[in-house]
């Protein structure tokens, strides 16, 4: 079932639960929660087209179902398509703003984008809301070592807090 499947997708087993979701039927007001968990799978193995028609599935239902509005702007990322990656981040960190891994994203599109100063502030958010993500303290690292103007910026607005 979904709860078999969910358990099977948090521990790194998206095959798995691809076999049990492939074979389940679901209520119809489940269905958006099944494709989101599809949707997953196919990011952990790396399909990004395939998942980004199942996040694309949901949002025909629920065009404000977050799980499939972070899952679609992951897919895009991956598939770098980065400015629809942006605004489905966007969107996302809208319909929660204290969802850290979606401005985590968000920042990683902007840099690919080169908006470093808007992806600092996207990673800044990220790392408040959760100290432990690493990777969005290595992407500053690496913006302030080739815009050393931004990370002078960043001291003045860490001073001022």
């Amino acid at each position: 079932d979904l709860i078999e499947a969910s358990i099977l997708i948090d521990k790194n087993q998206p095959k798995k639960a691809l076999e049990i979701l492939d074979k389940l039927k679901v209520m119809p007001n489940l269905m958006p929660k099944k494709h989101v968990y599809i949707g997953r799978c196919f990011l952990m193995l790396k399909q990004y087209k395939k998942a980004e028609i199942e996040f694309r599935q949901v949002l025909d239902f629920d065009i404000d179902d977050l799980g499939a509005t972070h899952g679609l702007a992951v897919s895009l990322l991956r598939q770098k398509k980065y400015y629809e990656s942006i605004e489905a981040s966007l969107k996302a960190v809208g319909l929660s703003y204290n969802f850290p891994i979606a401005h985590y994203h968000l920042g990683e599109a902007l840099v690919r984008v080169k908006e470093f100063e808007a992806a600092v502030n996207a990673f800044n958010v990220a790392l408040k809301l959760n100290p432990g993500i690493n990777k969005a303290r290595k992407f500053l690292i690496e913006i302030f070592e080739k815009h050393p103007h931004l990370a002078k910026q960043q001291s003045i607005v860490t001073k001022k807090d």
